[in-house]
């Protein structure tokens, strides 16, 4: 009964040291580009674009680039001085044919995002489709100086080629 007993009390205060452990040790903060929603704004105008790196493809080979070099950038973890330098390349050569409902065509794309000036900046690589005046598609992280990884999908993302006014939601899927 005795060595049932002791046995039992070490028990418990191995388990009491493990809750307090594990207690003590501090959360990893979560980075910026990979743990919440990213919202970009902005006018993304033709005159002067320069479609480089990812948004460059092209297969179709009749391309209109879209910049903005100053989109805002906004989420719960990023500081308000964020800022994203955003390019999309629509395959105009590419798009279903006319006769159909709605006319839609392939969207490459490529968004630099900056925390903050000597902040964290990632890079995220963007495959989409343009219906009418919506983008529909995903993003990875392609290039990030925290180490942030991550893809999801493009929700709430729309460009409107009368006005070039552009506007992306980065929803997360997969972090690490």
């Amino acid at each position: 009964m005795r060595v049932a007993r002791a046995a039992f009390m070490i028990c418990v205060i191995c388990l009491a040291s493990g809750v307090a452990l594990a207690k003590s040790k501090p959360k990893p903060k979560p980075k910026p580009f990979t743990n919440a929603t990213i919202r970009i704004s902005g006018t993304a105008f033709t005159l002067g674009a320069f479609c480089t790196g990812y948004a460059a493809n092209c297969p179709g080979g009749g391309c209109t680039c879209y910049q903005d070099q100053t989109a805002k950038a906004k989420g719960p973890l990023l500081p308000k001085k964020a800022s994203a330098d955003l390019t999309l390349n629509v395959d105009e050569s590419d798009a279903t044919p006319a006769g159909d409902p709605v006319v839609c065509k392939p969207v490459f794309g490529a968004a630099t995002i900056t925390a903050a000036p000597g902040g964290a900046v990632e890079t995220v690589n963007i495959l989409a489709t343009l219906c009418g005046g919506t983008l529909t598609g995903g993003y990875t992280v392609s290039s990030s100086n925290n180490g942030a990884k991550a893809y999801g999908v493009l929700t709430s993302a729309s460009l409107d080629p009368r006005t070039s006014a552009i506007g992306l939601t980065l929803s997360p899927l997969v972090t690490k």
